[in-house]
């Protein structure tokens, strides 16, 4: 099957991905589309976060924990959207202390990602 020729219906059934509160569940090639490019720049979510934090750049921290959160909430990834919003908010009270937070968003991360690219 193309591109193309994939609607919501024909979207596989990805754990984890509610498609019914996405904006985008009535534009099925943009949705498909994205989900591919999620897939593929979200790999690099731990090195960048970690790169910040081993800088102690809680800016950046926070920052790539809400950007996460928002794009997981735009495809429907509620779980993960949980996660980020955990992950979010302990960035704000400070870098020490977060191991636990960043372990369940990459967990859940990478849960999203192999189910993606199995897809």
């Amino acid at each position: 099957m193309t591109e193309t020729s994939r609607n919501l219906e024909q979207l596989p059934d990805i754990e984890g991905l509610d498609h019914s509160i996405s904006p985008l569940k009535n534009k099925p090639k943009t949705y498909w589309r994205i989900l591919i490019k999620f897939s593929d720049k979200q790999k690099t979510f731990e090195q960048r976060f970690r790169v910040a934090l081993s800088e102690q750049d809680q800016e950046v921290c926070i920052r790539e924990a809400h950007n996460l959160k928002g794009v997981s909430a735009n495809l429907g990834m509620v779980d993960l959207q949980a996660s980020c919003l955990n992950l979010e908010q302990a960035c704000k009270q400070g870098l020490q202390g977060i191991d636990a937070p960043l372990e369940e968003v990459l967990n859940a991360l990478q849960e999203m990602i192999t189910r993606i690219d199995k897809s």
